[in-house]
This record gives C-alpha cells, structure tokens and sequence, in this order.
C-alpha cells in the first residue's frame, strides 16, 4: 500500500512539474511573442542557469488554424479556389526573375514627376501657389462639392430637398471666399475621411445602401502633407488638397504649421515606410490607425527593439507640433521604401486578403483603386486615387484591349506580366497568372453574378479583398476578361 502511495504522489509530482513547465512556457511565450512563434527549452531546469536554450521556431497552428479557416470560409462561393491560389508564395514562385527591380528609386522619382506633370489630379504639395484668387477657389470648390443629378437618400431613407443641398452648400462658405486668399498647410494628425461636402451624414444612392456613401470621398491617412485652401461656415471643416484628392477634412484631424516644417517633415530622413496592412500606434494615448504605405520620419534608430518615430500632433488651438511615439522593430515595417520588384507587389496585396471592403477607405479598410494605391506607396509611387485615372490617364505602359474580341483578350491575358494592374470600367484588380486553364485576380470588390440552377445570374456579395477567377461575371453576363479595357505598368 506505502509503495503504490508513493508511486501515486510522484505521479502527481510529475502532473505538477509538467503543468509548472507548461505555465512557464506560455508566460515565456506571451513576453518574448514575435510573429506568432514561441521559444522552446530543451533539456535542463527553466530556473538553472546553466539551461539549454533551443530557439526551435513552432507554429502556433491553433491560431493560424482559425485564421486560415476563416479565410476559406470567405471563399465558401468563390468559383475555382484551392490552397494554391490563395498563397502569395505560389504566384510569386511562377514569375520570372521576381525580385528583378522593375525601377530604381531616382526611376520612381522621375515617374512621379513626369505624373503630376501630365496629370491634373496629381499635385505637387511642395510648389503649390502661396495664394489663390477668388475665381480659382470657387472653381476647385465647386469641382468637388457638386450637387448630384440624381436622387439622393439619408441614412433614414428619405429624399434628399433643395433645402438640405442649400444647408451644404452653406456651409461651404462659398459666399464668402475673399479676392486673395492664403494657402496654408497642414499634416493629418489620425486616420480620416475626405468628404464632398463639409457634413458628416451619410447619403447614398439608393435606400438603404450603407455600404456605399456616396458623399464619401477617400481616406487620408496620418502624417500626409495638404494645403488648405477654406474654412466651412461654422468652423469644422477645412477644404484641403492631398497630392491626390480635393475634399472636405475634419479640422479636428489637421495641424496648421508653417510651409517649411511640413515639407521637412515629409521630406525627412531616416524614415521608416509601414508595410502592414495597418497598423495601431499609440500616440500620447490615442490608438492612432496607420495604414499601408504611410511615411513616418525617424527621431533616432539607437533601441535594439523598437524606432522612435516622429508624430505630428494638433495643440488645441489646432497648431502643429510634434510627438514622439515607439513601434516595435518586430512591426511590419520597412526602413526606406521596398525594393520595387513583382514579388513585393504580390507580397503587400496579399496582406489585403480578407479585409473588408471599403467603399472610399469607408470601415477602416479600402476599395479597389485604393488597394493599388496603397500597395505602389510602399515603393515611393504615388498614384492617382480613382481607377478611371489609374488605368486611362497615369504614366506607364499601358495595355489598350477596348477593341480585341475574346480570343486576342484571352492571348492578352496569357502574356502579361503577373503582378500587372488590370482595369475595367469603375474597377480595378492585379493580375496574378494562369493555373488550370484560369486566369487569377486579387482585387477588393463589392460581389459579382454567378449562374443559378435555372442558369439565370444571381448576385453574390462578397465585400471583402479576395482572390477569384477573371471568368467571374458582371449583371449584363460578361466575364471580368470581357469586360477590361487595358492593364498597366507603372513603370
């Protein structure tokens, strides 16, 4: 009896030591957590100091698990999906010379230049006139804040009046714009929305369609650079251009400074460029959204485990100063631009795959001309911010298919360059490469038609950034192949 007593307490002995180890091992995990892996010790006591340490890098399949599962459930009625198509890895291993650099970053600077030459919605912050005259402010004003031809709804569902289009068009100041009025700048302290009208209140086309305001212009991430050209009416509103985009900006998300400390903000070095589909940086308190692409100046790179980054921020008389905030080393985070090759491009869309989509940066996510957008701002490209001026009007070779029939797209198709950007009419998506007799696509997208039981097309949502077949459908029956009309190179 003593002896089976005792062997039943070292087994508990045992029991405990393991669950002591195990505890162990997860508070070790949770303080040294790096990119969803753990350390291991092999051999010896966790508390001697003579242990062996094997850095043995595992998989924590529980959650890559569920997030792999997730992301299949997104593809539950998406036509011609495996495991392959749906790994950036797989394509990126089917381009040739992938990592070969398609430009340099003096290429890309002069690309850039030759862009805002050539094209009018492309602005360079840095040489924008010190003041503008009455007659070309009412002009650019009245080219983004335009009263709809059609009807319009509110979040309620009703019509929108002649009077509500009279309160915003108030509230523009557009009365009071004097003779000469002084450009100031500014950079955007937080993640914000661009809007047509100095309002907030959602308005869409039909009602009930809350995916899609209308009024909704574009996100403007932090630490961009703009010029302010207007005040609203009562005050909460500043009329301000990005290199991209004209628009409606909430006052409370913009510093005013001076004209030389925001170009030397922006024009500051080191720098490091965020690459993660977004991240959060705390900012004196504030969990501010960083998003793909963004710019951020170093103040020192001396940490061995995080950069000091420099924030601007609004004082509450809403003048700029800047903050310094820490990002751990381990963020997904390039020092400079990346290397601007096909493999990265595959890389950074990837990290799209299953966000929401976002009509206008709506959510907190993007649509689709802002997916390529932000993917190219990791390299120092800066695009146009629609798709129509993406595909028709930016530098770069561009493919013209508007007149090829369905055989010369298909050959298209089969000869251009994986990672290429591929346009539509209000669309755009990367072409990624052909596998079992399918051309492949990465896009962010609303949804698309599909064939019922009774072969009549059916709508089927989606509202997410995902890989699918170009032998997808529109409403009128066509395939995505049927319907683009060039791809692009940015080159």
């Amino acid at each position: 009896m003593g002896r089976r007593k005792n062997r039943k307490n070292k087994g508990v002995d045992r029991v405990i030591l393991f669950i002591i180890l195990a505890i162990a091992a997860i508070g070790y995990y949770f303080i040294n957590n790096d990119n969803n892996f753990i350390t291991i010790f092999k051999e010896g006591d966790l508390n001697h100091e003579n242990y062996q340490e094997a850095e043995v890098e595992v998989e924590l399949v529980s959650d890559n698990s569920k997030e792999k599962d997730q992301l299949l459930e997104f593809y539950t009625d998406i036509p011609s999906i495996d495991v392959e198509v749906i790994n950036p890895e797989f394509w990126i291993g089917r381009v040739k010379d992938a990592d070969e650099i398609l430009m340099n970053s003096d290429e890309i600077l002069e690309f850039n230049k030759r862009n805002i030459e050539v094209l009018g919605v492309l602005k360079d912050i840095a040489n924008h006139e010190d003041y503008i005259s009455k007659d070309e402010l009412k002009e650019l004003l009245q080219s983004i804040s335009k009263i709809p031809a059609t009807t319009m709804y509110n979040k309620e569902g009703k019509t929108l009046t002649a009077e509500d289009y009279n309160l915003l068009m108030h509230n523009t100041n557009i009365e009071s714009i004097n003779d000469i009025n002084e450009v100031l700048y500014g950079l955007v302290c937080r993640r914000t929305a661009m809007r047509t009208f100095p309002n907030e209140k959602p308005v869409y086309n039909k009602p009930g369609d809350i995916e899609f305001d209308r009024f909704m212009e574009t996100a403007v991430y932090p630490a961009e650079a703009v010029t302010i050209l207007l005040e609203s009416v009562d005050g909460e509103w500043l009329l301000a251009q990005t290199y991209n985009y004209l628009g409606w900006l909430p006052k409370k998300d913009v510093a005013i400074g001076l004209k030389d400390e925001v170009l030397n903000y922006v024009n500051k070095a080191p720098y490091i460029v965020v690459t993660a589909r977004q991240m959060e940086i705390l900012v004196e308190e504030e969990v501010v959204y960083v998003d793909m692409g963004v710019r951020i100046p170093l103040q020192n790179n001396n940490d061995v485990n995080s950069y000091k980054v420099i924030f601007p921020a609004r004082s509450q008389e809403g003048k700029l100063y800047f903050t310094y905030a820490d990002l751990s080393k381990n963020s997904e985070a390039s020092m400079g631009f990346l290397p601007y090759n096909r493999a990265n491009i595959i890389k950074q869309a990837f990290k799209f795959q299953g966000e929401n989509y976002g009509w206008g940066g709506m959510n907190n996510a993007r649509d689709c001309s802002a997916f390529i957008m932000d993917i190219y701002r990791t390299f120092g490209i800066k695009l146009p911010r629609n798709s129509s001026e993406q595909g028709r009007l930016s530098q770069g070779i561009t493919y013209n298919v508007t007149t090829q029939n369905i055989d010369e797209r298909k050959a298209f198709i089969q000869n251009i360059n994986p990672a290429t950007p591929i346009y539509m009419s209000g669309h755009v998506m990367l072409y990624l490469g052909e596998y079992k007799e399918e051309n492949y696509i990465i896009h962010s997208f609303s949804g698309f038609y599909k064939e019922d039981k009774d072969n009549t097309l059916k709508y089927q949502k989606v509202m997410r950034t995902l890989v699918t077949p170009l032998s997808i459908r529109l409403a009128n029956g066509k395939t995505f192949l049927e319907a683009l009309y060039c791809g692009k190179e940015f080159l």
